[in-house]
């Protein structure tokens, strides 16, 4: 679920010219499991942005999962939106803290 409500705001940054410097990650998930499928039954994923933060670079998402018989389960997940050089910056600071060295 994550990785396809990536794959959406992905491809909604691209549509506003934001190149691969950014990116989102994940913030929150809340999934429900209500069926099981069978092993190599194929599954559909259906997502739907539901909100963009105004204040906060954030948006949410609702999913659902299902098969030829029915909802498997549902869940809603937010993503932040960020700018990967500024997060690898902060990275490599709180490595060379945790390392020791600052």
């Amino acid at each position: 679920m994550e990785w396809a409500v990536r794959d959406v705001i992905l491809k909604e940054l691209q549509s506003y010219g934001l190149h691969e410097e950014w990116d989102s990650v994940g913030a929150h998930v809340t999934f429900e499991h209500s069926a099981a499928t069978l092993i190599g039954q194929p599954v559909e994923l259906v997502v739907r942005v539901t909100s963009v933060g105004d204040d906060k670079p954030t948006v949410d998402a609702e999913a659902v999962f299902r098969d030829k018989v029915g909802e498997l389960g549902r869940g809603t997940h937010r993503r932040m939106i960020v700018n990967m050089p500024k997060i690898r910056k902060r990275l490599l600071a709180r490595q060379e803290v945790l390392e020791g060295g600052g």
